[in-house]
């Protein structure tokens, strides 16, 4: 294709055989790409992948797939926590943006942290503000944890 652009291929085959064998409740991490905007940046042919990609991570319970009624893309819902006993937080996170989902074990002890914001000023000078979590799993679960986390600051 002209421009640079290449034929999209929204979801793998790896990706979807993982959603198809999740079920209600399995508590999961979805690593996904997002738009973002950076301010301050250096014009430069090739902008550094800083400037371009960011890498977010949502972790919860695994509640479904959702199709939006406007323009009908697919969603993976996320349980964040329990408002009241009839009530949830759910994060949606359209299924085209999703890089990997990682299943954790009933035993897994998982905290999450949601709704802060970081501001990263990199050495360039160019800015990001991203909105940040973090998933801490017991011992036997940390090579995987450091795998995620790996991946979500390797956007250099």
């Amino acid at each position: 294709m002209s421009n640079g652009i290449q034929r999209a291929n929204f979801l793998s085959e790896a990706i979807a055989d993982k959603i198809s064998k999740l079920k209600k409740g399995d508590n999961i991490s979805v690593l996904w790409i997002d738009a973002s905007q950076c301010r301050n940046v250096p014009m430069k042919p090739k902008l550094s992948n800083h400037n371009v990609e960011t890498t977010c991570m949502s972790s919860g319970w695994f509640y479904g797939i959702q199709s939006g009624e406007v323009h009908h893309d697919q969603f993976i819902l996320i349980v964040k926590g329990s408002v009241d006993g009839d009530r949830i937080s759910v994060e949606s996170v359209p299924l085209c943006l999703v890089k990997e989902i990682d299943v954790f074990k009933k035993t897994e002890l998982m905290s999450i942290v949601n709704g802060h914001k970081t501001r990263i000023r990199y050495s360039d000078g160019s800015v990001k503000e991203v909105l940040g979590g973090t998933l801490v799993v017991d011992h036997d679960s940390q090579r995987k944890r450091n795998r995620i986390e790996r991946k979500r600051r390797n956007q250099d």
